[in-house]
């Protein structure tokens, strides 16, 4: 698996997009300032929200490339298909 080849499926798209909307707003609303004191943790969960909502749009993780780990099926199909042609 190449790094930047879409490895995100339709479930796992979904749930990164809400808990990166959920942090984004979190940042912006001050829902977070009753749960810690330290100004470091609201943009560290800015950081984080913006980071899922990109993999989200994009369907790529590098974490995942990494790892090989690919929860798109029809992304899957393809680059096993890919695997067999090579050799």
């Amino acid at each position: 698996m190449e790094i930047g080849e879409k490895n995100i499926g339709g479930a796992d798209q979904a749930v990164r997009a809400l808990i990166g909307a959920l942090l984004v707003c979190g940042f912006f609303f001050g829902w977070f300032i009753p749960l810690w004191n330290y100004v470091i943790l609201d943009y560290a969960a800015l950081a984080l929200g913006i980071i899922l909502l990109l993999t989200a749009l994009f369907r790529t993780c590098c974490l995942y490339s990494l790892l090989g780990i690919n929860t798109g099926k029809a992304t899957a199909k393809k680059a096993a298909a890919k695997k067999g042609r090579k050799r």
